[in-house]
């Protein structure tokens, strides 16, 4: 999640969430990423796919929830088709 020149990752530790917040923008963060399955869904938000648990919404936006059932992260709509072509990809 992204908020201005800083980031908080969430990464689960022994099933548990831990965040961090670095001072790096997302642009950044994202040159530095090599996982095709990371990938942007939101101005400030950028999921790894493979903990996609569930995705809800209907037309007027859809909303991604983690295998962690941390929150729900929605996809907005210049994301949406990226990330619904990467999401039936792993299917």
């Amino acid at each position: 999640e992204a908020e201005t020149n800083y980031i908080t990752v969430t990464e689960i530790k022994e099933n548990k969430p831990k965040s961090s917040l670095l001072r790096l923008s997302m642009i950044k963060a994202l040159e530095q990423i090599e996982d095709e399955n990371i990938i942007r869904c939101h101005r400030s938000y950028v999921v790894n796919l493979r903990a996609v648990k569930s995705v809800t919404g209907n037309s007027q936006g859809l909303k991604l929830l983690l295998s962690n059932d941390l929150k729900k992260i929605p996809v907005s709509k210049s994301y949406k088709k990226a990330v619904t072509e990467k999401l039936s990809s792993l299917v």
